[in-house]
């Protein structure tokens, strides 16, 4: 049985995935209120684990951009952004600038929450 704390896990790791999608002009926003319609309907649908590979189906039959390449990309582009902010605030701090590389770090982990 699926519980209710797996399918809210589920349910925000999709909202993750479309935020960052909206965030990237990948999808409009009546696509993403869509898109998450849909994947809010199937995962309180899921009764199991089984269930599970289901969810991205029903949305990568829908919306191509749920296919697991799709997603394994935006992943790599978010390490990418990451890696350029952490280049950053390395090279403010080489020049003595702790004050704007900590602020350019704050900035940044604060977008994650």
């Amino acid at each position: 049985m699926l519980t209710t704390d797996k399918k809210n896990e589920i349910a925000k790791t999709i909202l993750d995935v479309l935020i960052k999608l909206l965030e990237k002009n990948k999808i409009t926003d009546e696509q993403g209120r869509e898109m998450a319609r849909v994947a809010t309907e199937e995962i309180y649908r899921a009764k199991n684990d089984f269930d599970l590979p289901k969810i991205y189906s029903a949305l990568s039959r829908k919306w191509p951009i749920f296919k697991l390449d799709e997603i394994i990309e935006l992943g790599r582009l978010d390490k990418k952004e990451e890696a350029e902010v952490a280049k950053g605030v390395e090279e403010l701090i080489k020049v003595g600038k702790l004050d704007r590389a900590l602020m350019l770090a704050r900035t940044e982990t604060e977008d994650d929450k």
